[in-house]
């Protein structure tokens, strides 16, 4: 039986169709079997599932099922960081700008929160917009090395790319723009600001993307919401959840960040790739 037949919103009919059965005790619920006492619900015509949420227009509510089919509803208020919207057609709060940092040490958070280690050497596309076509498109490529056995932390080198211009940053903190020595503070084609913030070495396209470089190679990219669930590479998607940031590059789900991070590896900068 199906978790809406329970809910006495669904006529069975007398006739009999080819198709698979649930074991005792368990219901479909759209996608697989589950026990029925994690059964979905309706809310306003629209099923459900246990474990699924629901926020309301305008952000003011957030529901979901408890036990016995019952939808209810607790208010909602966005954070002061967050902005009520939809990604990837799911309305929800979502964070007005968000970051994500490949450390010198090797340790990497996603824009949505996953950690895990860079695995070295490589290069990765660690973050572009996946529409190649649009004119903000970018993406930010980032070289590590270990450049002694002994050594504790890595080197890096980083890549930025935009329609209309691009950056490599070495790792003394020197910037080359087209191949040639860049002398900061700068203003590139109008639109692309390259100076230093105290010791960070900041590359800026508008209020759209900021990569940040750190005096020992740490390196950050801060993405705004123009770009929620509109981003490609090693630091997600940016849709405010990290339960799916282990996608690979082919779109399918890695087991760890590991295998995730090497399907990202850049394959016009990789010579070897795995």
């Amino acid at each position: 039986r199906r978790s809406s037949d329970l809910l006495g919103t669904t006529l069975c009919t007398d006739r009999c169709y080819e198709g698979c059965e649930c074991d005792a005790g368990y219901v479909f619920d759209g996608d697989s079997c589950v026990p029925r006492n994690v059964c979905g619900c309706f809310y306003k015509g629209r099923y459900l599932k246990g474990d699924e949420q629901l926020v309301t227009p305008l952000c003011g509510q957030r529901c979901s099922c408890v036990y016995g089919g019952v939808a209810v509803c607790v208010p909602l208020t966005c954070g002061p960081d967050e902005f009520c919207g939809y990604v990837n057609n799911v309305i929800g709060c979502y964070k007005k700008q968000a970051n994500c940092s490949i450390g010198m040490g090797l340790d990497f958070v996603s824009f949505d929160g996953l950690r895990g280690e860079m695995p070295h050497p490589g290069t990765y596309d660690v973050a572009y917009l996946c529409d190649a076509k649009s004119k903000d498109w970018f993406r930010v490529v980032v070289d590590i090395q270990m450049c002694s056995p002994k050594s504790s932390s890595a080197k890096a080198i980083v890549f930025v790319f935009f329609k209309s211009a691009f950056f490599s940053v070495d790792d003394k903190g020197e910037v080359w723009f087209l191949g040639q020595p860049l002398y900061v503070p700068i203003l590139v084609n109008g639109v692309i600001n390259v100076f230093k913030k105290e010791q960070d070495l900041i590359i800026q396209n508008n209020d759209k993307v900021r990569v940040i470089i750190g005096p020992n190679g740490d390196v950050k990219v801060q993405v705004w919401a123009t770009f929620a669930g509109e981003v490609c590479g090693t630091c997600g998607n940016f849709n405010g959840w990290s339960k799916d940031d282990l996608q690979l590059r082919t779109g399918g789900q890695a087991s760890n960040t590991t295998q995730m991070i090497i399907s990202w590896k850049a394959p016009d900068f990789s010579v070897c790739m795995e």
